[in-house]
């Protein structure tokens, strides 16, 4: 996926209303704005990670944001892997 097409995409679901994506998630989504689609797959997992445990989107964004993180270069064979980096870790707890 091309950066441009992705942010593009980043715009389209951060005019979402509320109740279909967290305030918090369109905030977490802009910063990966400009990014490379290699740098930003933990910070994305991790997005989507979040939003599956505290239930912060609809599932059609669920769905749109999983469909970027795979056209971006995620793979679900190296998902769990991915969650036991420490890029992942410190980008989760960047958060607290």
């Amino acid at each position: 996926m091309k950066v441009e097409n992705r942010d593009k995409l980043i715009d389209v679901l951060c005019e979402g209303p509320d109740v279909q994506i967290d305030e918090s998630v369109k905030q977490r989504l802009r910063t990966l704005k400009a990014q490379s689609n290699e740098d930003i797959i933990e910070q994305l997992l991790a997005i989507i990670d979040d939003c599956v445990y505290c239930s912060l989107t609809s599932d059609f964004t669920l769905r749109a944001l999983h469909a970027m993180w795979l056209q971006c270069g995620g793979k679900e064979e190296n998902a769990e892997a991915i969650r036991n980096t420490k890029k992942y870790d410190d980008y989760r707890n960047s958060l607290s």
